[in-house]
């Protein structure tokens, strides 16, 4: 296997994991988890950096 067909198939893996992690965010979890706002907004915001980081890891 080339160089070049691992990297491709590494990016479809990381757009792969961004799809699957942004359609199964489910925030009542988060609820659960963290009921104080503050720890549940800093929870979602570094679920939605992972997402954005591994759509931006895709598109390399």
């Amino acid at each position: 296997m080339t160089q070049a067909r691992k990297a491709e198939i590494r990016r479809e893996a990381y757009a792969y994991a961004a799809r699957e992690l942004d359609a199964n965010r489910d925030w009542e979890t988060s609820e659960r988890h963290y009921p104080d706002e503050d720890e549940r907004e800093e929870f979602e915001t570094q679920v939605s950096r992972i997402v954005r980081s591994l759509e931006r890891k895709a598109a390399q």
